[in-house]
């Protein structure tokens, strides 16, 4: 009887952690990492029979965008720290710090998504993150995994 090497779970494995590296590289080269951290949130677990690519709880909204609504809490902070990691700065005068007038200017975009949705929300979105790279992942394993079946199968009709 032949021996198959290669099982599922290492088709899964290595598939979703190769489409983990195009989505880290698609976040890269479309200047949509600030800080890294959604990035470095994506994981991928597996199991015998699944497999997922987990990533951090906001990550579809670097493809999507935020819609208008409520926002989570501490948002002006997050819209903050997001224009620290971009180097964005609001213009100070002289009567207040960078940090005050930062502060401000969070303020006003966080409530302006909270009202309108962000930019990339308002204009539809965008595909290529995770969206072109998903499909050419499941196509991958659907053929990969399919192959170990008929083989296995042919195994045991031969046996």
């Amino acid at each position: 009887m032949r021996m198959i090497t290669i099982d599922v779970r290492s088709i899964l494995y290595r598939a979703l952690n190769e489409a983990k590296v195009r989505i880290q590289q698609n976040l890269e080269t479309t200047g949509t990492n600030a800080s890294g951290r959604t990035s470095r949130s994506l994981e991928v677990v597996v199991d015998d029979t699944s497999g997922t690519l987990f990533g951090r709880q906001a990550f579809g909204t670097v493809e999507t965008g935020r819609r208008a609504g409520r926002v989570p809490y501490g948002f002006t902070e997050i819209i903050y720290q997001w224009m620290q990691d971009k180097g964005v700065h609001a213009e100070r005068d002289g009567r207040r710090s960078q940090r005050s007038a930062d502060m401000s200017m969070a303020y006003h975009i966080a409530k302006k998504i909270a009202r309108e949705g962000s930019k990339l929300y308002r204009d539809g979105g965008r595909v290529d993150i995770y969206s072109n790279v998903l499909p050419v992942t499941i196509e991958q394993v659907k053929r990969e995994t399919t192959n170990v079946y008929i083989i296995n199968i042919n195994n045991i009709l031969r046996w």
